[in-house]
């Protein structure tokens, strides 16, 4: 692709026990998708080993700030950002961050390099002011956001949901499509780390059910409650199959008739395989994200992990069980909302707008 072959790609995102490992998954989708367009990709992070090492394996030069962030992180990396910008000729920033990265450098990068394209993912600081493209999903968080002075394109919506490839097939065996004779699969997921150990919340939730299911459990590559979870499930009745770094998620995905995750965007990979989900929230901010997608119809979320109990969450696990036609409207209502193609659409849109930008042509 002409248009690409001077398209240096910087990817600002992180991967850690505090931010869960959902910033550098999607980011790595869109660094393959550009990458197939002829685009050169690389990856800045911070205070993130797993998530260097994740971009890494997949064959990407990482650029780990030696600095961060510690006690004296006035400058939140802006120094050593503007060094590799200027380093690797640097024509497109891209940012899914949620440090304090200041809107003040981004404006005063503007004006140093008019030509380079700012891109900001699912970005709720005042970071979007500054972006030429700002990407988001419909949460109700994004859809408050206002947009004063703002001179780039945003788009809003469910199209624009980054997912893996993998999760762009339309195949899914519902549970009320589930022959009788074999008991539904049920998907525990808590995300790349479980900082509040949601996991154990669900083990406790499922222990005590009735019902006839199979609960599978996996644990992500930063997993820090090894030693109690392998604890609480050699006390347990039920057996639970544990799976550790899945490497192909989406498959086990559909293998599965309901699943209990924790928010984020785990949550849209959900939704694209059709799987009914019940979703406990880690942050505020997540429990309001969920509502996004509850209103839709397309998820049950069970609000915030630490403001509910395991009976709580076990009795809203067993009244979907029992409800086989509710499940499957959940089903349908998710996988029509994510199409899993967000980041094909991302891609077209970059660089579109470099290559006009780079040719002299206006963009809308």
């Amino acid at each position: 692709m002409n248009g690409a072959q001077n398209c240096e790609v910087l990817i600002r995102c992180d991967a850690n026990a505090r931010v869960g490992m959902g910033h550098a998954v999607r980011c790595l989708a869109l660094a393959d998708e550009l990458t197939k367009r002829d685009c050169r990709v690389r990856f800045a992070l911070r205070n993130s080993a797993v998530g260097a090492s994740l971009a890494g394996d997949a064959g990407y030069t990482v650029y780990e700030d030696p600095e961060a962030p510690g006690p004296n992180d006035a400058d939140c990396g802006t120094i050593w950002l503007d060094s590799l910008l200027d380093e690797l000729g640097i024509t497109v920033l891209v940012l899914d961050i949620r440090d304090s990265l200041p809107l003040a450098w981004l404006r005063q990068l503007r004006q140093r390099s008019p030509a380079l394209l700012i891109v900001v993912i699912d970005d709720p600081s005042e970071r979007r002011l500054a972006a030429d493209l700002a990407f988001y999903p419909p949460t109700p968080a994004a859809l408050r956001l206002t947009w004063p002075d703002f001179n780039g394109l945003l788009r809003c919506g469910w199209d624009w949901v980054m997912l893996r490839p993998a999760f762009a097939a339309r195949t899914h065996l519902g549970l009320a499509d589930t022959p009788h004779t074999s008991p539904p699969r049920l998907l525990v997921t808590m995300g790349g780390s479980d900082p509040a150990g949601m996991t154990l919340l669900a083990v406790d939730a499922l222990a005590c059910l009735p019902e006839a299911f199979e609960p599978v459990l996996v644990l992500g590559k930063a997993f820090v409650h090894d030693n109690v979870l392998d604890q609480r499930l050699a006390a347990l009745s039920r057996p639970f199959t544990v799976y550790r770094n899945v490497t192909d998620m989406a498959a086990l995905m559909r293998e599965c008739q309901l699943a209990l995750a924790a928010f984020g965007v785990t949550a849209y990979e959900l939704a694209a395989c059709g799987v009914p989900a019940l979703y406990l929230a880690l942050t505020p901010e997540h429990a309001d994200a969920c509502c996004g997608l509850a209103t839709a119809g397309a998820a049950v979320c069970l609000g915030l992990a630490q403001e509910t109990t395991a009976a709580a969450v076990g009795d809203a696990v067993r009244d979907l069980l029992r409800d086989p036609m509710r499940c499957h409207e959940i089903s349908r209502r998710a996988a029509a909302l994510i199409d899993g193609r967000g980041v094909v659409r991302i891609a077209a849109d970059i660089l579109a707008m470099f290559t006009r930008r780079e040719t002299g042509d206006s963009y809308s």
